[in-house]
């Protein structure tokens, strides 16, 4: 037997502990709505949505004005006749796609930076040591660096991996930080970086391979 209940956030949820031998379907068909509702309701649920569609498929919200105030002389469709129509067949479709317009989304800016919170700075200081590693998704190579102990990850992609797309993608990372007013001096690495140790060390003061 199947039993929903309440949880404290007010979701109502399945309980299917004891019926393991059971398939569980979401899909609520309009037959399924149908049943709820007597043989008359259903005939005038769609003697409502009939009028809606004689009417220029205008808005339930509209359709229930004109019913309450009686502007359709004779007409036997009824407040409940059309709440009925919306719970049985829900929203009418021909008013969703002749109404609804995409909405233009506001530009995402890129430099939106936020300002790191003073206890995060106050704790961990400016300097940061990062852990380095070459990451492949389907062949592509990725250059992914966590920092110590901030836990914050940044991912680099690009076409090779070779010495000089390291090098960039590291210098890339260290700038990053050091926008945000974090000094790199530290990176942990494999052997795959070895090829960096010189350029790295050498006039690089915010940063070092270890």
């Amino acid at each position: 037997m199947r039993r929903f209940r309440c949880t404290k956030s007010g979701i109502y949820c399945c309980d299917l502990s004891d019926s393991d031998s059971y398939v569980l379907s979401s899909i609520v068909s309009i037959k399924d709505q149908e049943r709820q509702y007597s043989a008359i309701d259903v005939g005038r649920a769609k003697k409502a949505r009939k009028l809606q569609e004689v009417m220029g498929f205008i808005l339930e919200a509209d359709l229930l004005r004109v019913v309450d105030h009686n502007l359709i002389r004779d007409s036997k469709v009824r407040r409940r006749d059309i709440l009925t129509a919306t719970d049985i067949y829900g929203k009418n479709t021909s008013i969703l796609k002749g109404k609804t317009t995409r909405k233009t989304e506001q530009h995402v800016k890129e430099d939106a930076l936020m300002d790191i919170p003073q206890y995060i700075l106050d704790i961990y200081s400016s300097n940061v040591t990062l852990c380095a590693d070459i990451m492949f998704v389907n062949g592509v190579p990725f250059f992914i660096a966590i920092s110590r102990h901030l836990k914050h990850l940044l991912v680099v992609p690009a076409k090779i991996m070779n010495k000089a797309t390291q090098l960039a993608c590291v210098e890339r990372i260290v700038a990053a930080y050091q926008h945000r007013g974090f000094t790199v001096t530290n990176m942990n690495t494999d052997n795959a970086f070895e090829c960096l140790c010189g350029d790295l060390t050498g006039g690089k003061e915010t940063s070092t391979l270890a």
